[in-house]
């Protein structure tokens, strides 16, 4: 893999809650358009969001790392404990970085660090979920070496939407 030296990664920190929460909504805005309901994606809530992330990360073995590049956040990976246990001790929840920084090594960084953090915390086998028809996404796992696991369903906004479950190669 080659990075991007200039893209830096580090433990994500409650100030850069509402940081994360921007690329968070933004990123979903674009990623899962024509996808996901836009009447769900129209009506994202910054203060449900952030008040949900608060929450989140004050249960234990939750974890959350950001990518700066260009002296700002520009994406964000939260990890940790699995919450489909059947598949794996550990989880990659998400990972997202804003669409002009996309293709830049900025999520390379991230998953690598949270995948050796998953390892050192003994959280494996680890998984990662994607909508089924988020092809991109689901690439740039394959790519990481995941491999195709099982499909789950999962509701967004009362509507319920296909995802494709991947396990990481390592046991």
């Amino acid at each position: 893999m080659t990075f991007d030296t200039s893209i830096t990664v580090r433990n994500a920190e409650e100030s850069d809650y509402p940081e994360i929460v921007h690329i968070s909504i933004r990123t979903w805005k674009q990623a899962y358009k024509g996808i996901v309901e836009q009447s769900f994606l129209d009506n994202i809530s910054f203060d449900q969001r952030l008040e949900g992330r608060l929450k989140w990360m004050r249960e234990p073995k939750k974890y959350s790392l950001v990518a700066i590049a260009d002296k700002k956040i520009i994406g964000f990976c939260d990890f940790g404990i699995s919450s489909h246990s059947q598949y794996g001790k550990g989880e990659v929840y998400a990972i997202y970085i804003l669409p002009e920084y996309q293709g830049k090594g900025a999520g390379k960084k991230l998953m690598g660090k949270a995948m050796q953090r998953l390892e050192e915390e003994t959280l494996t086998p680890f998984i990662i979920i994607a909508l089924d028809k988020n092809t991109s996404a689901q690439k740039f796992y394959k790519d990481l070496g995941f491999h195709f696991l099982d499909r789950i369903l999962t509701k967004i906004g009362g509507v319920e939407y296909s995802e494709n479950v991947y396990l990481n190669g390592i046991n």
